[in-house]
């Protein structure tokens, strides 16, 4: 998938001695240098999203099969939907696990939305499964792919996100 924009972000980037700092206008990503764990915060600091900080991602190569676990820390307060392919269908996801990929069709990127103001688009061709069961972690799993790819986008509300979501074009 592209992202279509009309006009670039202006956006900076930093280092210390334990990580790096990506900043535009509207968010901050910190990235640990000794995990390479990410961390997502709205400009103001609030912290949005984290990798877990034990075990980022984990990837799983076979002949033919890559097998991808995206780890996080969802907050125990976030609210975590998965949109569906109505506009408005909307699935809580919180202390379950579920496929969000839309059972093959290439066109439809499964999408989380949260409460906090951002969503998480994941560029996957095959199946994508969101967990959040604490006896099997929080994460994101897909198959079928070579590398993560996915989409942070805040927006500080659902609809600036859906409106970024609908300029990805594959």
């Amino acid at each position: 998938w592209d992202y279509e924009v009309e006009e670039l972000p202006t956006w900076n980037a930093r280092k210390s001695t334990t990580q790096f700092e990506v900043s535009t206008a509207n968010a901050v990503i910190r990235i640990e240098k000794k995990t390479g764990a990410l961390y997502f915060f709205d400009k103001k600091g609030k912290l949005l999203l984290k990798e877990d900080s034990k075990v980022q991602r984990q990837i799983e190569a076979g002949s033919n099969l890559f097998q991808i676990w995206n780890f996080f820390e969802w907050q125990k307060t976030e609210k975590i939907y998965a949109k569906g392919i109505l506009d408005d269908d909307r699935e809580r996801l919180n202390g379950k696990a579920r496929y969000i990929s839309f059972g093959g069709k290439q066109l439809r990127m499964p999408l989380l939305l949260s409460d906090k103001g951002y969503g998480l688009g994941i560029a996957a061709e095959q199946n994508v499964i969101f967990c959040d069961i604490p006896k099997y972690g929080q994460y994101i799993y897909t198959d079928c792919m070579k590398q993560l790819d996915d989409y942070f986008m805040y927006g500080g509300n659902e609809k600036e996100i859906i409106d970024a979501y609908k300029n990805l074009k594959r």
